[in-house]
């Protein structure tokens, strides 16, 4: 074998490996919404307390985020994904052996603290071992990652037809000891920095940035509340005043400013914020057009959004090549220009200036220009920094990932409820929806402005 066609089995072996435990990270946040009515009857606890075996995993998983440069520094990228690999199978039994329903949210938790490493570190691994093909190997390691979501809830249910919940923990550790032999025989050794090297932990700066993270999300579903209200004002602060901290610190602060100031990055940044807040505020607000805007059935509203995930899945493997060849500017600026005719194409359904047929079409569409510019600002983003920086810029962009789409969720759907307000809810709705897909157009536009600054 020659020693190109050497290396290239190398990249997917790696990859393979370290898409594996991003995605065992994925299903593992959704696979237990189905399984709460079960954990509720069988845990004796209230729906109220319950649910923070869901809530409690994905904030852990925020709160983690800020971690993963740090530890890499210290242990080196192989290290740590074996251990987040034996940590994640560990408290998976853990999981599995839960006795009450707090003993399983104070579990879950420390499983969402490993599992939010796992897809900063993967994408760093990748973008490590893929150097100028980062665009065309994150094309497809983006596949199984996109379908674990989609996955969670209907394996859960297949299980739990047949078995208890617990087995649903005893799957997700046996797979993490697969991934973990894996990882032992694929992962190359990684660099660490020694003692007089690596730098000084920042411990101001992680007790600022991770609450001030999780205070962000959690507020976002209580926005309507005071409590809601309190914990949002809360985050603003622990974020502002991390902002004046890292500007003190300089270099030696939890995110160099020097990464912030990179304009590749920095439109990386902004670019991957606004199209994953278009991305999760279609995946929740098309859904509810269709049943309360068009009046169509649950049923025939779920075949509908299938082209929607369908044009994910066929952009991000194509778009990865063409990232290589025509850069990623040309590719986000293109695929942004169909978001925004897809969209356009929606409002039109909405104003019932067109006809519903074409909304398959439109959304199809609109999957594929998301993965477009998806592709093309991740591979930017790593791309505009030298390898010992990838580490931060992994925070960075799963940062900006992890708030873009809760924000713009969270703003279109307080709007919506406000135009509804007070509406007939058996009468279909959907001229209620056309400022709210404006909204997301206007996103769009702002989009395209942010990916013109992409290399």
């Amino acid at each position: 074998m020659s020693g190109a066609a050497s290396e290239g089995v190398s990249i997917w072996k790696i990859t393979s490996v370290v898409v594996l435990g991003s995605f065992l990270a994925q299903i593992d946040a959704t696979m237990l919404a189905t399984a709460l009515p079960v954990l509720t009857g069988d845990l004796k606890s209230g729906i109220a307390t319950i649910q923070w075996v869901v809530t409690g995993y994905l904030l852990a998983m925020v709160l983690a985020l800020p971690m993963a440069g740090v530890l890499v520094e210290r242990i080196g990228s192989r290290r740590l994904y074996l251990a987040c690999y034996a940590g994640f199978g560990t408290s998976a039994v853990l999981c599995a052996l839960a006795w009450s329903a707090e003993s399983l949210i104070a579990f879950r938790v420390l499983h969402g603290l490993i599992g939010g490493l796992m897809a900063p570190l993967a994408q760093m691994m990748i973008a490590q071992t893929a150097g100028a093909r980062m665009a065309r190997v994150a094309g497809y390691a983006a596949i199984p990652i996109l379908m674990g979501p989609v996955l969670g809830p209907v394996l859960s249910g297949l299980l739990l037809s047949h078995l208890t919940w617990h087995w649903l923990f005893a799957i997700t550790a046996a797979v993490s000891g697969i991934g973990l032999c894996l990882a032992m025989m694929f992962l190359p050794p990684g660099r660490r920095n020694d003692d007089q090297t690596a730098k000084a932990v920042d411990w101001t700066g992680l007790l600022l940035l991770s609450p001030g993270l999780a205070l962000m999300l959690s507020s976002l579903d209580r926005i309507a509340s005071a409590a809601g209200i309190v914990m949002l004002a809360a985050s603003v602060l622990l974020l502002t005043l991390f902002v004046r901290h890292l500007r003190r610190r300089g270099s030696a602060a939890l995110i160099d400013p020097d990464l912030l100031r990179r304009a590749g990055l920095r439109a990386a940044a902004l670019t991957q914020f606004l199209a994953y807040g278009v991305n999760m505020a279609c995946q929740i607000l098309l859904p509810m057009f269709l049943v309360t805007g068009l009046g169509r059935p649950v049923a025939e509203a779920g075949l509908f959004m299938a082209p929607l995930g369908l044009g994910l899945l066929c952009a991000y493997p194509v778009m990865g090549r063409a990232v290589e060849r025509h850069g990623s500017r040309l590719i986000a600026l293109s695929g942004n220009a169909a978001s925004l005719v897809a969209i356009a194409l929606v409002i039109a359904v909405a104003g019932g200036v067109m006809d519903p047929l074409m909304l398959p079409a439109s959304l199809f569409l609109l999957g594929a220009g998301q993965g477009a510019t998806g592709i093309a600002a991740v591979a930017a983003g790593y791309g505009s920094v030298p390898k010992a920086s990838l580490a931060g810029a992994a925070t960075v962009l799963n940062i900006a990932q992890r708030l873009g789409g809760p924000v713009l969720a969270t703003v279109c759907g307080t709007l919506l409820g406000w135009l509804l307000q007070g509406q007939d809810a058996t009468v279909a709705h959907p001229h209620a929806f056309t400022a709210v897909f404006a909204l997301i157009w206007i996103t769009l536009a702002l989009c395209a402005l942010t990916a013109r600054d992409l290399p």
